[in-house]
């Protein structure tokens, strides 16, 4: 994962984070082609975010690596959680998608390429002419 040179600020973490999205109709065992199915994902995220003060920009990367379908427990999740809150149970996931991985780096970067100090920094007597 690069880094935004010598003098740069990193700050590294990992998340784990599981999706589960479901039609608008989670009563029905029926399969509804013209809504959304039922993918479930489980994955892992590695980030790190590099910043440079000196020379005002940053880098964001991310590894994320995970899996879709079955493998993720999506279904039993939502049906836990469903139970928790004592919500109608989802009746489609038999249609869920299949096992697939899941994989991807984000990168994105940042520059400051205008700096008002104006803005920035206020002029402190207009504080001072506020009336309570």
């Amino acid at each position: 994962m690069p880094r935004a040179g010598g003098s740069s600020v990193n700050e590294y973490g990992w998340s784990l984070m599981q999706m589960a999205i479901t039609p608008r109709n989670i009563k029905t065992t029926d399969y509804l082609p013209d809504d959304y199915p039922y993918p479930g994902a489980l994955f892992l995220t590695h980030f790190r975010r590099s910043g440079n003060p000196l020379k005002q920009y940053d880098f964001q990367t991310d590894i994320i690596l995970g899996v879709m379908g079955p493998a993720s427990f999506a279904e039993q999740g939502q049906k836990l959680l469903h139970r928790i809150i004592k919500y109608q149970l989802p009746e489609g996931w038999q249609y869920q998608f299949d096992n697939a991985p899941l994989i991807n780096v984000n990168f994105s970067s940042e520059k400051k390429l205008i700096y008002d100090d104006d803005i920035s920094h206020p002029d402190p007597g207009l504080q001072e002419n506020k009336q309570p």
